[in-house]
């Protein structure tokens, strides 16, 4: 189940908390995972899973002036050679400037699961669901696209 519901919410918030407590903050939880760009900075952080081939995987989906980007809470289990297997982090990183559609989705069966799918330039989709504030973080999303794609038109002319 990827609905949030409040007990799910509750303690995704609590464990996702305590991380940035321990860590100094969401910039250097996201520093220490991804590293930061010169004057790169977060405008915003959500809890959420991703849609894998393997299932949902809870994490973060971080919202920077440069990129998106989407880190597991916990390592995952993955085979990589000879029936050896490698626990690591599960990422996804976009840049702002490959970012091509965010679109917003809901299962029909269930209208309450929304998801928003996020597309790049080259095609590849990701799909975010279970977000405690879905329509914040489908709007901030939107307005980084939407950022962009005025920069792009202004540079064009």
């Amino acid at each position: 189940k990827t609905s949030p519901n409040v007990t799910d919410a509750a303690l995704a918030r609590l464990a996702q908390g305590t991380k940035v407590f321990e860590e100094g903050g969401n910039d250097k939880v996201f520093q220490q995972t991804f590293g930061i760009f010169p004057g790169e900075q977060l405008k915003k952080a959500y809890v959420c899973y991703l849609s894998t081939s393997a299932g949902p995987v809870i994490g973060t989906l971080y919202l920077f002036t440069a990129r998106i980007a989407f880190c597991s809470d916990n390592p995952l289990c993955r085979n990589i050679s000879n029936g050896q297997q490698e626990w690591a982090y599960y990422k996804v990183v976009v840049p702002l400037d490959q970012l091509r559609a965010v679109n917003p989705s809901a299962d029909p069966r269930n209208p309450s699961d929304k998801y928003i799918q996020i597309v790049t330039m080259g095609n590849h989709e990701f799909w975010f669901m279970g977000f405690i504030s879905y329509e914040k973080a489908l709007k901030n999303l939107r307005e980084a696209l939407q950022f962009l794609l005025r920069v792009f038109h202004q540079c064009s002319h």
